[in-house]
């Protein structure tokens, strides 16, 4: 599958989860925490160790940066829920919070790096890509992404992440 037909897909499913979240009364809350948290924990990897350093081109770069930071910024409140209990009074503040940093990384990556993509790198590559990102996806269905969170919030991800090592890491476990 092309590489950001992959990503749309899981923006997609992220909406969805991410409105079950914030609209799910007290009792669904934690099931539907756990089930979009794992999903941007996963996209966010994909994103990350995989898709960005793969289309990182002179044109992307600072687009790419920005939405490294983004990813850090979302993983910052995934982290900070996990620990938050679903009565404390913040709690619905902050999944509102995840919710609008989720939906405008999507929206950046939509408007402006999907097409900056698409212009630098050939479809063939994308392809490319996109199979690297299935195989890194089929080792993350099988773990709960999100409990790498918490540790993943310290600093950004670099674009100097080269994803080969991680499939290869994929095919080793």
């Amino acid at each position: 599958m092309d590489a950001i037909k992959m990503l749309k897909s899981g923006h997609k499913q992220a909406q969805k989860l991410l409105h079950e979240l914030v609209h799910d009364g007290p009792t669904g809350r934690k099931r539907a925490f756990e089930r979009v948290a794992d999903l941007l924990a996963a996209q966010a990897k994909l994103e990350e160790r995989v898709f960005y350093p793969g289309v990182h081109v002179s044109a992307t770069e600072d687009m790419l940066l920005e939405a490294l930071e983004m990813n850090l910024a979302i993983k910052r409140v995934i982290a900070d829920l996990m620990t938050c209990d679903e009565d404390d009074p913040t709690y619905r503040a902050k999944t509102n919070l995840l919710r609008e940093l989720v939906l405008q990384h999507q929206r950046e990556e939509e408007k402006r790096i999907f097409p900056a993509v698409e212009e630098a790198i050939d479809a063939d590559r994308l392809e490319e890509i996109g199979r690297d990102m299935e195989t890194l996806m089929l080792d993350l269905e099988t773990s709960s992404p999100r409990q790498e969170v918490p540790l993943e919030t310290d600093r950004a991800a670099t674009l100097a992440e080269h994803f080969q090592g991680v499939i290869a890491e994929c095919h080793d476990s």
